[in-house]
């Protein structure tokens, strides 16, 4: 199988057409991602999302890094096994 390729589906009728896959939904029907719901509101995201804008990035390329930063702290709450807060807890040094 080369890259990018996906694998057919096995066929358990006789037809010898090749099955499709189901079209992608409208933009209406489609999801609203959590990042962009988040710039509705004042906060740390939307001020996030601003701060990538006035560097020159487009609104897709900083949703998209809003969006990293905040997989980037959902992993590293289930990593350290706590909940969040809105304060990030105080930095402790690594014994080397």
């Amino acid at each position: 199988m080369s890259a990018g390729a996906r694998p057919e589906r096995l066929r358990t009728s006789s037809r010898q057409r090749p099955q499709t896959p189901p079209p992608l939904p409208t933009a209406e029907a489609r999801p609203v991602p959590l990042a962009l719901s988040s710039l509705r509101t004042e906060g740390v995201n939307r001020d996030y999302y601003q701060k990538k804008r006035n560097a020159g990035r487009t609104h897709k390329q900083a949703l998209v890094a809003l969006a990293r930063r905040r997989v980037d702290v959902l992993w590293a709450l289930i990593r350290d096994h706590r909940t969040y807060t809105a304060q990030p807890p105080p930095r402790t040094l690594a014994a080397a």
